[in-house]
């Protein structure tokens, strides 16, 4: 696709009249190999877009770009922006969460653009429901959380099921080391393109460090969202590295009195959409 075809369904379909340095060097850049570092909400996803849609033509039967990303969540939200950018192709987006029977009808005919969370892609292809083979380009959104959340043994076995793509985009939140990437990301000459310097404090955010007195933090946690509670606020959001993690902090919020509502991997959709929906509609002050 030419830039003008993308800019335009840019400006029509997303209002971007101009696009910021680092999406205008990702529209140009020829390297068949890109990490790209960036923060959330710096315009990422048009940034890759750009670069992934100047490798795409014509629709021709095959799926011609594939953009994995580690959850159900940033899988919609990337569909949404590459849909609109992407006119005249057929975008589709399968993830995990929903029966795999309720995604076939959307594989025909066959996308152009396939927007996907690794396991449920690479379910798809060992079923034979779908065929990928060396594609034009293949985008790693969010990399360092793909491996971080344990996608890397499936993506390794995707990556050899899909053959050798023409380009390759690595997005992250920071730059990372090459040698420290797994084989089938590291590419010779991939250009690094580094934006992730930290925004200007805008004034609406601030950062408090809390010392615990205490051995287990959780009593300290509890304590501080006593104290956020008795100063007005109403909804706050606590994030943990383990799955394990917020099933024990949840439960120790209940035993001290707290109303929480718990969010992770392991849940059911459903259940996690549920979550969030009693966190926004006020019926628990604290999601974990």
């Amino acid at each position: 696709m030419d830039s003008y075809k993308i800019t335009e369904a840019l400006r029509r379909r997303l209002d971007i009249e101009r696009l910021r340095p680092m999406q205008a060097k990702m529209m140009d850049t020829r390297s068949r190999a890109v990490m790209l570092a960036a923060p959330t909400g710096s315009g990422k996803t048009v940034a890759f877009g750009c670069y992934m849609l100047r490798r795409v033509g014509e629709p021709c039967g095959k799926v011609q770009a594939v953009v994995t990303v580690p959850s159900r969540e940033l899988a919609l939200q990337v569909s949404d922006v590459v849909r609109r950018m992407a006119s005249g192709l057929k975008t589709t987006t399968v993830y995990g969460g929903h029966r795999v029977a309720d995604e076939l009808p959307t594989l025909t005919p066959c996308p152009d653009i396939i927007i996907a969370t690794p396991g449920r892609l690479l379910d798809l292809l060992q079923r034979g429901a779908l065929e990928i083979h060396d594609p034009a380009t293949v985008v790693v959104d969010e990399f360092d959380k793909t491996l971080d959340l344990g996608f890397a043994d499936e993506m390794q076995r995707l990556m050899r099921r899909i053959g050798r793509p023409g380009s390759l985009v690595l997005t992250s939140a920071t730059p990372m080391d090459h040698a420290e990437l797994p084989q089938w990301a590291q590419r010779p000459g991939c250009q690094t393109l580094d934006y992730s310097a930290p925004a200007e404090k805008s004034g609406h955010l601030d950062r408090v460090e809390v010392e615990s007195p205490v051995r287990d933090k959780a009593e300290t946690l509890a304590d501080l969202l006593c104290a956020i509670s008795d100063a007005g606020q109403r909804r706050t959001i606590v994030f943990v590295n383990h799955r394990e993690s917020a099933e024990r902090l949840h439960e120790l919020l209940r035993r001290d009195g707290i109303e929480s509502a718990l969010y992770h991997g392991g849940l059911q959709q459903t259940d996690r959409e549920a979550a969030v929906a009693r966190l926004r509609g006020g019926s628990v002050p604290v999601l974990v």
